[in-house]
This record gives C-alpha cells, structure tokens and sequence, in this order.
C-alpha cells in the first residue's frame, strides 16, 4: 500500500518538471513542495541537526517570498512533492542507498519530481571515558548536503558565522536539475581549528570537525604524565645535563616531559596509550614525541636503533615499530604519525610504512611533498600548520590571503591530503573572512574554482549594497600584504638563512604605513555610510573593529618610530597616550559581563575571544611583542627620566 502511494505522489509531482533539465521548485511567489523528514533518528543530535537543515531551506524559500512546510514523513501530504532529508522511506525506496555512504558524503537525487538530500549521518560511537566529560562527534552529511544545495540553487551564501552570517540573495525561482542524480565526497575528512563558531558555517565551507579521530599531536606526554610518573620512575624522563627532565617547571609551570625512550617501560606506555584510544573506538589515534623536543643523553640512547646522534631517525624508527605492532594487533585501525621538528623530513634508513600508518606533516610545502612522495605511506597525508593564530610577527593582524588560500587548496587536492588541522585557527573573521571563505570553496572543486570567482561570490554575498567599497577595501589589504606572503628570509651567499626582518615592530611598521591606514579607513568610511541592511552592518561592524584595532597598533608602531628619532619629553608622552589608548581599546572588548562584541552577533567574539594578554601584546610571548613598547609599564615611565643618549 505504502509503494502504491508513493508511486501516486511521483505521477503528480511529475507534474512541476518542466523539460528534462529544470525541476521547478518555487516561482512566481508559491512552491507546491514541502520539506519531509524522517520520522525518527537513530540519536536525538542528528534529529536537531536535521531540523536545522529544514529551517535553513525554509527561511531560503520565505526570504524569496515561497512558504514551505516541514512535515515527518508520516504526516507528508501525499497529493504535494517533496524535498526529503535524511535517511527517510521515500529515499531507500527509490533507490538512494544513504547505508554505503561514509563520513561527509551526501546524495542529490531528483525521483519522480521529488528531490532527496541525503547523506552520512552516523555519530563516532566512541565509548565515554569514566568520569570524564564527553562530546561525541557525529558526521553529518544531510546538513552537508543541505547547504551545497541552498548555495547552489537557492542563492543562500554562508559567509561568516552565526545567523547574522548567512545572506540569502533574491532567487524567483528556484530550480534544480530534472535529472539530477549525484553523490559528492569531500576531498577532506576533516579541516578544522578544533573549536567551531557555528556548524553551520563550518559545514557549508568544508570545514568539518574530526570525527572518530583522536588527536593530540604530542601524545608521549599523555602517555607518560610526569604528574603521575616523576616521583615514582624518574627514569623514565630525558636525562638531559646531568638531570632527569621531570625536575623542572616550564613557564607556564607544568613539568618537562622529555622522555628516555631506549626505556622498554617508557616504550610500552606509549604504545598502550595508543592502543587505549583505538579500542574506546577511534578508527585513528595519533602518535607524536613532545613539543620542544631534548634527546635523552643517557648511554643506551646513544646506542638505541644504532644511529648515534641522530635523534630523528631514532623517533622515525620506533615510531615505525609501534605502528607495525598496531597493524598486527588492531588490523582495522589506523596510526597518525607526527612529522615535525626533527621528524619533519623523510626517514633515511626505510622507505616504507606499515599499511595502516598515516603520515601527519607540520607544514606541508611542495618541497617537503616531494621528498615524503619518494617513501611508500599506504594511509596517505594528513597536515598541520601554524600559520594561523598568534604564530610569527603578525600575531593578530591579517596574514592569509585569498591567493594563499587559492594555491594551498590546489596543492592539497594534488597532494591528496586527507586532513588539515590549523593551530590557532580562524581568528580575524573581519580581516581575514574573505580568504577563510576562498579556502573553503576552493574544496568544493579544487581543481576549477578560481580565487577571483570566489572572492565576487563573497564580496556580493557579505555586503551587499557595499560590495563594491569593500571589493576595493580588501583588494587593497591583500595586495600590501603579498609582498609579505612571499616570505621574509633569504639564503645569503654564504648558504646560511637570513631574515630581513627581526623585530615585528619593523614588520608592522613596513606593512601598516600612516597613507596606507589612511587609504583604508577611507574606503571603509565609505561603505559604512552605503549600508542599510542590518546584516551588513553588523558586518561592516567586525571588520571596523578589527581595523580599528590594528589601525591603534600602528599608531603605537608609528609613535615609537618618532620618540626613536627624537625622545624628548613630548614624544614619550604621545607614545605613552597612544599605548593606553590601544590597551583601553583592548580592554573594551572584555569588560565585565560582556557576551556580545558585536551587538546582535553573539557568535563572533572576534578578539574578545581571544586570550587578553595576547591581543593587547604585553604577554606575546610567540613573537618576542612582550620585549617591544607593547611590553612598557606606561605609568612607571611616564614620570621617569629619560634614558640617556645612545640607551
């Protein structure tokens, strides 16, 4: 009975196809269509994300004037077609197999005048640790789905995040494919900063969270805590000058965790460690040595694997055994193993890794690419980065551009780079969104998508009535700041590496010259007084702030210069005012009980979301900000002597 009505609601809607190549979903102020979800879901999670995706399409629809409703699927009205979401009836029983899908993938099928979007919709079913907090990860490949097809048809653009993000340009008349029959794998299995802002836009820009993978990156000390251990097995820890390393603190207080690896202890708790995630059921885990990494100096470290002093080839080796041991013991997993710091470059003794083994590259260059090309990795790439967040002299003024962004995705794609993880993370949505945006849609076809194609997608998309003006505004930031994206170290005629810049005071000086600042307030000033949607204000609104905040930097880089070229009582005093200014700017981003540093945008924290003594530079620790002017005690210098000549 229940395949009888269904064949009748396909004959009527077969009705809405208007030739072989146009299904007609909405014109002319109506739709016949509703939007139908499955009954059930296997977990409430997926039932809320699924409901999301109905909205989206809803409000789609609504903004170009069509109302649809959103039904369960036992409530469809059988004399309507429908747009069917999830893992419904109607789906498996015209042929969109939703059980062979895995991870991001999703299904666009037209069937008898209806129109599925359907994909991978499954939690990581990692089992919770006792007594620890945790938040499964769910693939999510309907809400995948749901965006592609609203930004493809619909005219839905997601450029930033949060509901204030999301611009819905007029479509009359919304239309797909009549014989539109696809399903789409994106090229990642994950890209992410480990923290999202909204799913949504994540999802939408392929930017997908890590499921059923666990990542620390340095796991020895995970594996081998010094809290736990340092007391009890000080043999255990580096000996490094005449000490075990678990004696000392680091700065931010917590022990040294250098480890003595020629230890078979110290080797079996690094591999039970890995072995524990892949058994709470990660399909992956991550297996690294520990950050700033010291050699062991005892005696049968030296001996260990019998390379002598080369510490990366004594990390590749027992990395490899561990991971040869996981392959026989847990054959349907797989091990990620860091490259980076003396592991960075390929192994010399072997040319090929154990099948379930892939290779984790912290900064994946062309160069680099081609010298790991030359080893057998079975389980492929996977690469990280620092590029983003505090890292370098630009701390949190922009630094990726669109162009990078461009050439990074093509390079990735044609590396086959399984996944890409960004320590510190998109940080300057203002500043930088348009690149974030570049990077994102590159990955929906990376190999035909332009830069320049995009960027219009997303200038139109964000602001609208004041496209135009910021199309100008950024096109401006970004070319001043390709000079720099070229790189600011040389190889001198001696072979030795040189960098033509070594204090970020210099750095900012030459980028954020007083005309150019002055250049793009102008523009930006022009714009504001264009904008007339609330949405682009509020956006306008992120980008002032950020520019506003490196404007203040550069005031203070400025001002320095000037006290440097004639410190006399007046200049000190108008740096002095300026780096209060900039710090009272600062501070105005978290004063207290504040949740919202753009009114109506509680999504977008932008800087106020960011570590205080990081965004106002006294505690820069990462790029030496805290041993420059940001660094000064104004109050102690203002009633100060001034330094004598030459000091």
């Amino acid at each position: 009975m229940k395949n009888y009505l269904y064949a009748i609601v396909c004959l009527l809607a077969a009705i809405t196809v208007q030739g072989a190549d146009d299904l007609v979903l909405a014109e002319k102020g109506k739709t016949g269509y509703q939007i139908v979800l499955p009954v059930t879901s296997s977990v409430p999670e997926i039932g809320r994300r699924l409901n999301q995706a109905a909205r989206l399409i809803q409000t789609a629809f609504k903004t170009n004037g069509f109302d649809i409703q959103v039904v369960p699927e036992d409530k469809v009205d059988l004399t309507k077609p429908g747009i069917y979401l999830g893992d419904t009836a109607f789906a498996r029983e015209t042929g969109a197999d939703i059980s062979r899908l895995a991870g991001w993938t999703y299904i666009h099928k037209v069937a008898g005048g209806n129109l599925i979007i359907a994909g991978c919709d499954q939690p990581d079913n990692v089992k919770p640790e006792t007594n620890k907090p945790h938040s499964p990860g769910y693939w999510l490949g309907t809400l995948k789905g749901t965006a592609d097809f609203l930004r493809q048809y619909a005219g839905a653009r997601f450029v930033y995040p949060g509901e204030t993000g999301v611009e819905y340009l007029k479509t009359p008349r919304i239309t797909v494919p009549g014989d539109m029959n696809i399903s789409k794998t994106p090229v990642m299995l994950y890209n992410t900063c480990g923290v999202s802002r909204d799913l949504i836009y994540d999802v939408a820009n392929n930017m997908f969270p890590m499921v059923g993978l666990h990542f620390y990156a340095h796991s020895w000390p995970a594996a081998v805590p010094a809290e736990k251990y340092r007391e009890t097995h000080p043999e255990y820890f580096a000996f490094v000058n005449s000490n075990r390393c678990c004696t000392v603190k680091s700065s931010d207080g917590r022990w040294m965790e250098q480890y003595c690896i020629s230890n078979p202890e110290v080797q079996e708790l690094i591999y039970q460690n890995l072995i524990y995630w892949l058994d709470r059921g990660y399909a992956m885990a991550d297996l690294g040595q520990s950050d700033g990494f010291q050699a062991c100096q005892c005696a049968d470290c030296k001996k260990l694997f019998k390379t002598g002093d080369d510490w990366g080839e004594k990390i590749w080796i027992f990395h490899r055994k561990l991971a040869e041991r996981a392959a026989k013991e847990r054959p349907d997993k797989r091990v990620m193993i860091l490259a980076y710091g003396l592991t960075r470059q390929p192994p010399k003794s072997f040319k090929a890794f154990p099948k379930n083994t892939v290779i984790q590259l912290v900064g994946a260059t062309p160069e680099l690419l081609a010298e790991w090309n030359k080893l057998e990795v079975p389980g492929g790439f996977t690469t990280f980065t620092s590029s983003y967040g505090p890292y370098g002299f630009a701390a949190f003024t922009p630094k990726i551009t669109p162009r990078k962004m461009e050439s990074t995705a093509r390079l990735f794609f044609a590396s086959h780079l399984q996944g890409f993880y960004k320590d510190g993370g998109n940080q300057l949505y203002g500043l930088e969104g348009p690149a974030y945006y570049v990077f994102g849609r590159m990955l929906d076809d990376p190999a035909t998508n332009r830069c320049n194609d995009i960027l219009g997608e997303f200038y139109s998309g964000a602001f609208c009535e004041t496209a135009p003006w910021m199309g100008i505004f950024f096109g401006t930031l970004y070319h001043r700041l390709e000079f720099f994206a070229a790189g600011t170290s040389y190889v001198d005629a001696d072979g030795k590496s040189r960098q033509t810049l070594v204090d970020p005071v210099h750095y900012l000086g030459c980028i954020y010259t007083p005309d150019f600042i002055a250049s793009l307030d102008n523009v930006l000033s022009q714009a504001e007084k264009k904008a007339y949607s609330e949405k682009v204000k509020r956006r306008l609104a992120l980008v002032r702030l950020e520019f506003d905040y490196v404007k203040s930097i550069a005031t203070v880089v400025h001002l320095s210069n000037a006290y440097q070229v004639q410190p006399d009582p007046a200049s000190r005093a108008r740096l002095l005012d300026a780096l209060d200014a900039f710090r009272a700017r600062v501070d105005s981003y978290y004063e207290k009980g504040k949740k919202e540093v753009i009114p109506g945008w509680p999504e977008m924290p932008s800087l106020g979301g960011l570590p205080h003594g990081w965004v106002n530079l006294k505690a820069m620790t990462y790029s030496r900000y805290n041993e420059t002017v940001f660094g000064w005690d104004t109050k102690a210098l203002r009633d100060a002597p001034l330094p004598a000549p030459g000091k």
